[in-house]
């Protein structure tokens, strides 16, 4: 039998010596037609999935000049097709880039409960409610957090069931039959759900916790609405999750920089949601004309307003300076505590002033601050995790010299379904292999990847696919 494609890993490349030399002997033999790069992005550094053994692919033109390489991602910046170009050798490929926009599917940012039950209740009412006998997905930040979550919605009597890398994989393989087949209505996932995932009637993608990456959310929200019907995006932002984040993508090369960007996405009330992610990807921004429903900054127009917050981030400056002075370090957290009044007593005596804003308006300002400047992050190595603690940041100066301060902020707010949830019904605990499973580590590896691989135009020449 011919051999006439072949699947191979970055890893193979990289340390095989072996296969490196059967490939060296098809090429002679002018059997090796074509080099075919699913995730290209990967290749770069700077990218929001960056995988170290994807910079050996650097060697195959070298070693095979003459066999055309066909780069595909579904998400790529400018910047990022520039050097994966380089990094690969094919400056002068051809770049093939799809439209990014996809006016079908509706975003929307809601704030997400400080507490987990109250949480768990905003999901339950969104797919009972708006969601009733739909398709749909929500990510999680953590297996836990995927396993109690689903098993939370099932006691709420929805169709629900959790997806993530440290199942058996016969059982994930059932629970992803279960729901193409439309028996499962709700999947509960963590970022290993997106590997081959086509299924055309999703009609929502809720985000329990923000994603890493502006890469990510726009390739994870838009395994909705693949049948070109309406469909919905929803990420719950909070504050604190934040934190989670950074801490979590603190040793990869721009990850702070890459939560940020959906930490902006979140908090800017101005923009047009489809609007940001095209800016984000250099596209041009046409007029947005939603085909089927709006995002809610479009709908929230005439209800933004800029706000001064200086005096407000000075507050924040002099709760910094007295815990310098005490040489304590303080989380985000433990900021707003101080800011709001927590230990009231002790700060006063410090010379913080209790701010009367509600803790929600707080986060927004500090998230704000954190974004432009005035505030920063820095990070605690400790034998166990990082830890994010807040200081001034480089724009202090700026304050201190005078300069006013606005962010935008908008009066409205998006109505949660108006239901009645039904009482709870505990759950067994699940058969022993699935409990297991449960237990494990509250993180996943990095299993972000597009869902299907294009063919490409036949042609010998090189060529990087977006879409």
């Amino acid at each position: 039998t011919v051999l006439k494609l072949l699947y191979v890993t970055p890893e193979k490349v990289a340390k095989s010596k072996r296969f490196m030399s059967t490939l060296e002997k098809a090429y002679q033999r002018n059997r090796f037609a074509r080099l075919a790069i699913d995730e290209v992005h990967c290749c770069s550094q700077w990218g929001h999935d960056f995988r170290p053994d994807y910079k050996y692919l650097a060697i195959m033109k070298r070693h095979f000049p003459k066999v055309p390489i066909l780069g595909v991602t579904a998400t790529a910046s400018a910047s990022i097709v520039a050097d994966v170009q380089k990094m690969l050798d094919i400056e002068c490929s051809v770049v093939l880039r799809a439209p990014l926009d996809r006016p079908n599917l509706v975003y929307e940012v809601l704030p997400k409960p400080a507490g987990g039950d109250e949480a768990v209740n905003m999901v339950a009412k969104l797919i009972l409610g708006r969601f009733k006998d739909q398709c749909g997905i929500v990510y999680c930040f953590s297996i836990r957090e995927t396993d109690e979550l689903a098993d939370q919605l099932k006691g709420y009597g929805i169709a629900a069931d959790s997806y993530h890398a440290q199942m058996e994989p016969q059982r994930r393989s059932n629970v992803h039959t279960s729901w193409m087949r439309g028996e499962l209505s709700v999947i509960v996932a963590t970022i290993a759900f997106g590997m081959g995932i086509d299924k055309p009637n999703v009609r929502f993608v809720i985000h329990h916790t923000l994603s890493k990456s502006i890469e990510n959310y726009y390739q994870e929200s838009g395994r909705a609405g693949r049948d070109d019907q309406p469909s919905t995006c929803v990420i719950l932002f909070r504050f604190a999750d934040v934190f989670r984040q950074t801490t979590s993508v603190f040793a990869e090369k721009c990850g702070q920089e890459n939560v940020y960007s959906v930490v902006r996405y979140c908090v800017d009330v101005h923009k047009c949601r489809r609007a940001m992610f095209l800016q984000h990807f250099g596209e041009k921004q046409q007029d947005i004309q939603c085909q089927y429903g709006i995002c809610d900054n479009c709908r929230a127009k005439g209800s933004v307003k800029d706000i001064d917050v200086t005096a407000h981030i000075k507050n924040i400056y002099k709760v910094l300076a007295a815990a310098s002075a005490a040489k304590e370090q303080l989380t985000a957290a433990k900021v707003i505590d101080a800011w709001t009044g927590k230990d009231a007593k002790k700060w006063k005596e410090r010379g913080v002033t209790k701010t009367d804003l509600p803790r929600e308006r707080c986060e927004t300002i500090m998230a704000w601050a954190l974004l432009e400047g005035y505030l920063a992050e820095k990070f605690h190595i400790t034998p166990y995790a990082y830890v994010s603690y807040i200081c001034d940041g480089e724009r202090k100066k700026e304050i201190d010299s005078g300069k006013k301060v606005s962010f935008p902020f908008s009066a409205m707010k998006l109505p949660l379904p108006d239901i009645t949830l039904p009482t709870p019904v505990k759950r067994r605990k699940q058969e022993k292999n699935n409990g297991a499973q449960s237990k494990k580590s509250r993180t996943d590896g990095k299993h972000s990847s597009k869902d299907r691989l294009s063919a490409g135009p036949s042609t010998s020449r090189d060529v990087i696919v977006i879409d």
